[in-house]
C-alpha cells in the first residue's frame, strides 16, 4: 500500500549541519539497507525489479536517480535518511515549524521523507500544485494523511 503523509512546515531543505551530516554517514554505515543501497549503486542495479533483493526494491523505481557521496546516500541531491534517524530527522522538521512555507511528503511504505519549497506561498492552490508534483514523481497515493491546515479544508482543494 503507497500512504503518504502531508504535513507543512517551516525549515530550510538544504540547510543541514556538518554534525548532522557526520551522523547520517555513521548510521548509514551501520545500516544494513543502505549499506547494500551503496553496494548496488557502485556495482549498477540489476535488469529487472524482481531480480533486486527485496529490502532494495523499495528504491527501484527511482534506482537512477540514487547517488552515494562520502558515505551518504542521496536522490537527486536529496538525502535518503538512514531508518536510525528518520523520526529523530521528522521530528527535528515538525518543531521547526514557524508558519509553512514548505511541505513535507512522508512515504509511510518506505519512510522515504521528501519537502517541497512552497516559496513563501501556502495558498490552496500553491500546496496543490506541490502535492501534483510528488504524484507525479512518485505515484498517486492510496491514502492521504494531513494536517488539516486551511489549504486542505478549502474549496480548491475538495475539488
Amino acid at each position: 500500500m503507497f500512504r503518504v503523509e502531508i504535513a507543512e512546515m517551516d525549515i530550510e531543505p538544504n540547510r543541514v549541519t556538518s554534525e548532522t551530516m557526520q551522523r547520517i554517514k555513521q548510521e548509514t554505515a551501520k545500516d544494513p539497507v543502505m549499506a547494500a543501497l551503496c553496494d548496488v549503486v557502485a556495482i549498477g542495479s540489476p535488469a529487472e525489479r524482481k531480480e533486486t533483493p527485496e529490502h532494495l526494491r523499495q528504491y527501484w523505481s527511482f534506482r537512477d536517480e540514487i547517488s552515494v557521496y562520502d558515505g551518504v546516500v542521496y536522490r537527486s541531491y536529496q538525502v535518503i535518511v538512514p531508518s536510525s534517524l528518520r523520526e529523530e530527522i521528522l521530528h527535528k522538521t515538525h518543531k521547526a515549524h514557524q508558519g509553512a512555507d514548505s511541505s513535507i511528503i512522508v512515504d509511510h511504505y518506505s519512510d522515504y521523507i521528501e519537502l517541497d519549497s512552497l516559496r513563501g506561498n501556502t495558498s490552496a492552490n500553491s500546496v496543490i500544485r506541490a502535492m501534483k508534483r510528488q504524484f507525479a514523481r512518485h505515484g498517486i497515493p492510496e491514502e492521504l494523511i494531513t494536517d488539516n491546515g486551511p489549504q486542505f479544508e478549502s474549496h480548491e482543494y475538495s475539488r
